[in-house]
């Protein structure tokens, strides 16, 4: 999956574009109304700044025992659906036997270093357009990829929070195959 995130910038420009689209709802990032008008850039930098501290924009709430819902924001797994099992690529399509029955992990580490990219713009600049985020490249995100990689992994080897993950991403997974049937059933 590296690899990928390295070579084939057509490939991450469609993925940073899902992400792009996906975030500014997702997370939240549109100021509210009685926010002032000079106010707004500084007030998306600020919710943005306080996603991306201690990667808060992976976590999905909490489940009912109190306890993190870790790489299972709902923004994650809509970026991972679109760009990975209906986007222009449909590599789910391509790789039924990895995508059937959940999404692999690497791809939902490649689809939140995406969002992370997308988020540090809104950081730095508040302001944003797809035109104005970094290019989303091994070389630029690299280090983002293996740190989340590295988080992943230690979710895994913990017992009650690696299972909760393992079920997670068997269900997105279901989820994002049985829109691929329905778009094949339809069209």
């Amino acid at each position: 999956m590296l690899q990928l995130l390295g070579d084939m910038s057509t490939w991450h420009s469609e993925l940073k574009t899902v992400a792009f689209a996906v975030c500014p709802v997702a997370y939240n990032l549109i100021p509210p109304q009685e926010i002032l008008p000079r106010e707004k850039v500084q007030w998306v930098q600020n919710s943005a700044a306080q996603l991306l501290a201690d990667s808060f924009f992976l976590q999905g709430g909490f489940d009912q025992q109190g306890k993190t819902n870790n790489f299972a924001h709902p923004a994650l797994m809509e970026v991972a659906i679109r760009f990975f099992y209906t986007g222009s690529y449909r590599i789910a399509d391509k790789c039924p036997d990895q995508f059937r029955k959940a999404i692999p992990l690497a791809c939902i580490v490649l689809a939140g270093t995406a969002i992370n990219c997308v988020l540090d713009r809104f950081a730095k600049n508040g302001a944003v357009t797809l035109k104005t985020i970094p290019q989303f490249s091994g070389k630029e995100y690299r280090s983002t990829f293996l740190t989340m990689s590295k988080m992943l992994n230690e979710i895994l080897r913990h017992p009650y929070h690696g299972r909760k993950l393992c079920k997670q991403v068997r269900k997105w997974g279901e989820e994002g195959w049985y829109i691929v049937f329905l778009t094949q059933t339809l069209h």
